[in-house]
């Protein structure tokens, strides 16, 4: 569509709520499946799509957490994204020289880049972008959907692909003493900008510290750094990539703690005839929600309770030359961890304290000196705390309910999102991090770009009479 074209009397076929990485795949897949037969627009206020939390970083020291060979946009056409990489040569940077591009873990800014080649591919990306922001959705298709600017946007259907939110650090507003520095891990630039010779205290061990922790490294940082967490459990490294084939009919049928034992006994068996334990992980890769879905309740709640950690460490891993770089920092002793509970952060802009129970020990409170707090808690995955006007507006009219067990939201196998009443709303649906409570695994590109796929499907099929785009 047109800038202008919002203004139209007849409705667009559809609108896309976000353009990170979930929203220009669907886009991709409805202009793909339509032959771009279709009247669509993708609001987003960021004047670049294809950039959401992850792919924004224009840093070259992040790296993708999955191989080349596996970040395809399209199922049916695995090396789609090597063969963009290859294209590429001389002008990006080769990672891993000796290693073939599918087996190289590529900069995460050239996979922001490829969204936006793809999606470019198919339409003028300027004339699908609305730079706005959707703050309100009224009716039932067509929708109404209300902008920061004041415009409203008329359309038969629409996608909600807000991305990942920030997770607020473990701590009550109350409990927060004083003006300490807090930085956001997701702030690349902050986090590069900080005193060299600054002690810093992350909160939270899992892949955004990494990014962090990297970035510090990539620029110098000498201060000491002091990782805390509930567990102290960081990331563990990708192996050489092994086959994601593999059957999970024995594991449907045990509970988590049976699950969690077997594999241990798969991994110690093939470790013997050298076989690295990551290709045990690997083989569960396409079976991710037919594991969390073959759950009673009960049981998905003691996963989240009590293994979710250990699965993420093993399960999301990171580049080897990443986990190499954390390990060194480790070893230098640059780079501590502790595992507790944080009770308060208190200081002002020169020096902040933060006070912790230490895991397992009821009296062992301790305190972490630094000039600056890293939130490095990753992503939100709870609704209500979720900062976001539309989605408070959503739910302010019951038109969004959280998903099971208080996570994501509430949506239907398609991921059309439950009104609290609980009815489907077939023309209002979702994708990624917000159907995490439905899939569990909903997060990394071969599951949204699954769903993209399928939602276009199911779109496309509601849709009676398809407008010629523009």
């Amino acid at each position: 569509m047109s800038p202008d074209s919002s203004t139209a009397v007849e409705p667009l076929d559809i609108a896309i709520i976000g353009g990170g990485a979930a929203g220009v795949l669907v886009a991709i897949h409805l202009l793909e499946a339509s032959q771009g037969k279709i009247r669509l627009t993708l609001i987003e206020p960021r004047a670049m799509i294809g950039q959401g939390a992850a792919y924004s970083t224009q840093y070259p020291e992040h790296l993708l957490n999955v191989v080349a060979g596996r970040m395809s946009v399209f199922d049916a056409e695995p090396m789609h994204f090597t063969r963009y990489l290859d294209a590429l040569v001389p002008e990006h940077p080769v990672v891993e020289e000796a290693l073939p591009t599918a087996r190289r873990f590529a900069q995460r800014r050239e996979f922001g880049r490829y969204l936006q080649a793809t999606l470019a591919a198919r339409i003028d990306p300027t004339a699908l972008h609305c730079q706005d922001e959707a703050i309100d959705i009224a009716g039932t298709g067509p929708y109404a959907i209300a902008l920061r600017s004041g415009r409203r946007i008329s359309a038969r259907a629409v996608v909600l692909a807000l991305g990942n939110f920030p997770r607020s650090l473990p701590v009550p507003t109350a409990a927060i003493h004083g003006s300490p520095r807090i930085e956001n891990a997701w702030d690349y630039a902050a986090v590069r900008r900080l005193d060299p010779d600054a002690d810093l205290c992350i909160v939270g061990s899992g892949l955004s510290m990494v990014d962090a922790v990297i970035s510090l490294a990539e620029v110098g940082h000498r201060g000491k750094i002091t990782v805390l967490s509930r567990h102290g459990l960081m990331p563990l490294a990708h192996a050489t990539a092994g086959s994601q084939d593999g059957h999970i009919d024995e594991l449907l049928a045990l509970n988590v703690r049976e699950r969690m034992r077997t594999l241990r006994d798969h991994a110690a068996t093939r470790s013997l005839a050298g076989e690295p334990w990551q290709w045990t992980m690997d083989r569960l890769r396409h079976h991710g929600q037919a594991l969390w879905q073959s759950l009673d309740e009960g049981e998905q709640r003691r996963f989240l309770r009590h293994a979710v950690r250990i699965w993420d460490i093993h399960r999301h891993r990171i580049a080897p030359q990443i986990a190499a770089r954390i390990e060194g920092m480790q070893r230098t002793g640059q780079l501590q961890s502790r595992a507790g509970h944080v009770l308060s952060i208190g200081g002002d802009k020169a020096a902040a304290g933060v006070r912790f129970r230490a895991r397992g020990k009821v009296g062992d409170i301790g305190e972490i000196q630094a000039q600056c707090v890293l939130n490095c808690t990753g992503v939100e995955t709870r609704l209500p705390r979720m900062h976001s006007p539309l989605l408070q507006a959503l739910a302010s009219r019951g038109m969004i309910r959280p998903g099971p067990h208080e996570i994501g939201y509430g949506c239907d196998d398609a991921g059309a999102l439950l009104s609290v009443e609980g009815s489907v709303q077939s023309d209002l649906l979702t994708l990624g991090a917000a159907r995490i409570g439905q899939c569990w695994e909903s997060i990394a590109i071969p599951e949204l770009r699954r769903q993209a796929e399928d939602i276009s499907r199911h779109l496309l099929a509601r849709l009676r009479t398809p407008c010629r785009h523009g």
